[in-house]
């Protein structure tokens, strides 16, 4: 089952002489993806947690791993 983590981001503490869309760029780069934006600018945004290697025996002839 897919997973995620979340993240709340306030823009109005953006940078001055920045924006808001570089602080969204800067999250969309670290895999992080915008669900919504409230009304005073607190955008919301989340990202799949990958699910861990399972464990068990490899296939004869696999050599990953």
């Amino acid at each position: 089952m897919r997973q995620w983590e979340y993240l709340r981001l306030d823009l109005n503490e953006a940078p001055r002489r920045s924006d808001e869309t570089a602080m969204l760029n800067t999250s969309g780069n670290d895999g992080w993806e915008l669900v919504t934006v409230t009304g005073n600018g607190i955008a919301i945004l989340k990202r799949e947690i990958p699910e861990p290697p399972k464990a068990g025996r490899r296939k004869a002839g696999d050599a990953s791993g």
